[in-house]
């Protein structure tokens, strides 16, 4: 259990697999608990400019599913089914303002026996 990790998150993760020779393609929902969730302000460059964004940082205790850059958290249940890039970004736009967001990078904490293991899921909010 991590310190302050009382959030329930909501993991998507998009599934390919061939079938009789196509590729098909699912969303998979996966419920989290126990996690942190932190957003901070940042300023990012975009060309010559300066823009003011959000960075989101998930801790989420080892020993449940590991999430993936690529993959998608959201704050809370989603109820919502999601079968179809249109639900999924339908969703993210629905829970974009609570900070869902498509994860950038993952962190391994787990191994090595850390005291805390977990998995740290960052990326950009809204």
């Amino acid at each position: 259990m991590l310190p302050f990790g009382t959030e329930n998150l909501t993991l998507v993760q998009r599934v390919e697999a061939a079938v009789d020779g196509r590729t098909q393609l699912r969303y998979v929902k996966r419920s989290l608990s126990g996690c942190s969730w932190r957003r901070k302000s940042v300023w990012k460059q975009n060309g010559v400019r300066m823009e003011h964004g959000e960075e989101v940082v998930c801790r989420i205790p080892a020993g449940q599913e590991v999430p993936r850059a690529g993959d998608y958290l959201f704050r809370g249940d989603v109820t919502e089914n999601i079968s179809s890039s249109y639900d999924l970004s339908a969703a993210l736009e629905r829970h974009r303002e609570k900070g869902a967001f498509r994860i950038a990078s993952v962190a391994d904490n787990a191994a090595g026996g850390a005291p805390l293991a977990h998995y740290a899921a960052s990326g950009e909010g809204a």
